[in-house]
């Protein structure tokens, strides 16, 4: 559904520029904490829906490195409007702290700061407080309903709001 909602924002806006990438994160031997699973790009909901569907949680959860890596990934593309969405399952585990990295970003001029959402999913929303304090939008969803209601509400009231 969010794949899907990005691709009919981009068809319906063709003048405006829509770039998605998803990565996945976690501590897996011999691969980076952060991996890209749909490179960015125009959305592709082929692409997207086979590595979503492929996708399963296994080893430590580096967030604060899978936000930087998203973070440099963005920068990239050169555009101005840039939102960072993080969906979690659970705590961060490994590499540097999920409230180090929002501070940080939220540090820097505001033309290099993407916006930034984090949706704690199945895991209580207060264990990211901190990145709340640190200018997060934090948001729970208890079950893929919740998430499914969550992301929409994001999108929609957030992420691809019309200029």
């Amino acid at each position: 559904d969010l794949v899907e909602q990005f691709a009919r924002y981009a068809e319906e806006h063709p003048d405006e520029p829509v770039l998605l990438g998803v990565y996945v994160f976690s501590d897996r031997e011999g691969m980076a904490d952060a991996r890209p699973v749909v490179p960015m790009g125009k959305p592709d909901r082929t692409r997207a829906m086979s590595a979503l569907s492929s996708m399963r949680a296994k080893g430590g959860t580096p967030i604060g490195n899978a936000m930087i890596a998203a973070k440099r990934e963005l920068d990239s593309t050169g555009l101005t409007r840039r939102h960072l969405l993080v969906v979690t399952d659970g705590e961060n585990t490994e590499g540097f702290a999920p409230e180090r990295v929002a501070t940080a970003i939220n540090r820097r001029p505001e033309a290099e700061r993407p916006s930034l959402y984090f949706v704690a999913f199945d895991v209580a929303a207060n264990r990211f407080d901190r990145v709340r304090d640190a200018g997060g939008l934090v948001l729970g969803a208890a079950n893929a309903k919740e998430l499914n209601a969550t992301l929409d509400s994001l999108l929609r009231g957030q992420i691809l709001l019309e200029k």
